[in-house]
């Protein structure tokens, strides 16, 4: 490296540094040099979800965080649903119906902070909603059928819930 005089050191760039450092006194004594090691760390980790637009019955979401390269270390994932209290982890789950905005950022060890990223996703029910009427039947007379047994004709509609209905 460059050799300086003085008594500050600027570092700059992610990653760990080494300096060497002595004095030497006005009578021209040298101290033995000290080498030092530290790192520089001013970027903030970045974190991905692997949301989807769209769940059936129970959306899970995993967030996933990384700090650059020569970085200190994810301290802690944050994330807040629906506007609601921040929480920390790397699972969001919930089962609410419903369209819900999922906010998350990510922290280092020296306390670089991401920015807020946000998601939209859906969660909807998986029972079959239908607006058809109940199934009405018509129940004939009891008759014995071959056997000896009393049997009886039952007619009427069945309609499918994907809206089969009959015609004419």
């Amino acid at each position: 490296g460059v050799l300086t005089t003085g008594t500050v050191l600027v570092a700059t760039g992610d990653g760990t540094h080494t300096v060497q450092f002595w004095s030497i006194d006005n009578a021209s004594n040298v101290e033995t040099p000290t080498i030092v090691e530290f790192l520089v760390d001013v970027t903030a980790p970045v974190t991905s979800s692997d949301a989807s637009s769209a769940y059936v019955d129970t959306a899970t979401i995993t967030l996933t965080a990384q700090d650059n390269t020569g970085g200190v270390g994810v301290a802690r994932t944050n994330y807040r649903l629906d506007g609601g209290d921040v929480a920390s982890g790397t699972v969001v789950t919930t089962s609410d119906v419903g369209t819900h905005t999922l906010e998350y950022w990510s922290v280092d060890a020296v306390g670089n902070t991401e920015a807020t990223q946000s998601v939209d996703f859906t969660v909807s029910t998986s029972q079959v909603q239908s607006s058809l009427p109940p199934l009405a039947l018509d129940s004939g007379p009891s008759e014995l059928d071959p056997f000896g047994a009393y049997a009886r004709q039952v007619s009427g509609w069945l309609y499918s819930a994907a809206g089969d209905l009959p015609s004419g």
